[in-house]
């Protein structure tokens, strides 16, 4: 750790300024942080004589009235600036009260580990990183739209790759499960005269080895 400034001004645990390596590490008894805890965090070290030969953190903007509602406070950290957790327990750290946004990296204001799960809840919607590898491709495979994806990948290798036979007496193409046993999907056959399809008696028509 280079030149670091800590702030005192959170009711639950120190705030650390790393001047050098532009990181905000919370104490692990920090769970939560307001947009304005970390704006006055901010500028209280940034009128420290420490940091005066250092760029400007950061800084803020809204809170101001709209026909009778007030605009959420936005705070951007310049640059490489983010916030870390000393949080070790996998327990949750929030940043709330507003939008903290990172000039840089946008909404993902974090540095993570596998001891804490974080959470940026922005005024307009949230944003969750883990700090686990895992648990974020278990949430990406896990939503919807990749669930139905996968499920069309399978279905085009098994048309690709499994049974498949006519079946004359149904009148209908018969794509079956891995195992070659179970009608998975099936699709109704015709001709351009409507006629039923044929073949000679006690012949089944059905797709070989692949080649």
């Amino acid at each position: 750790m280079g030149t670091s400034i800590t702030y005192t001004g959170h009711p639950d645990g120190a705030m650390v300024f790393d001047l050098d390596d532009e990181r905000i590490s919370c104490a692990a008894t920090i769970s939560n942080l307001t947009a304005q805890q970390i704006l006055d965090a901010v500028k209280t070290v940034e009128d420290d004589p420490l940091a005066m030969s250092y760029e400007a953190i950061g800084d803020g903007e809204g809170r101001t009235s709209l026909g009778g509602s007030e605009t959420a406070l936005t705070v951007t950290l310049y640059r490489e600036w983010r916030i870390y957790s000393e949080k070790v327990d996998g327990s949750l750290f929030q940043v709330d009260g507003g939008n903290v946004v990172s000039e840089t990296y946008e909404a993902d204001i974090f540095i993570t580990h596998p001891g804490v799960s974080c959470v940026n809840q922005l005024a307009v919607n949230a944003v969750e990183v883990r700090g686990d590898a895992a648990a974020i491709a278990a949430e990406v495979w896990g939503h919807p739209t990749a669930i139905a994806t996968i499920a069309d990948v399978e279905l085009s290798r098994r048309i690709l790759d499994n049974r498949l036979r006519v079946n004359i007496a149904l009148q209908r193409l018969e794509l079956y499960d891995d195992a070659g046993v179970a009608v998975i999907r099936s699709w109704p056959l015709s001709t351009t005269g409507g006629e039923p399809v044929q073949t000679a008696t006690g012949v089944q028509t059905e797709r070989g080895v692949p080649a």
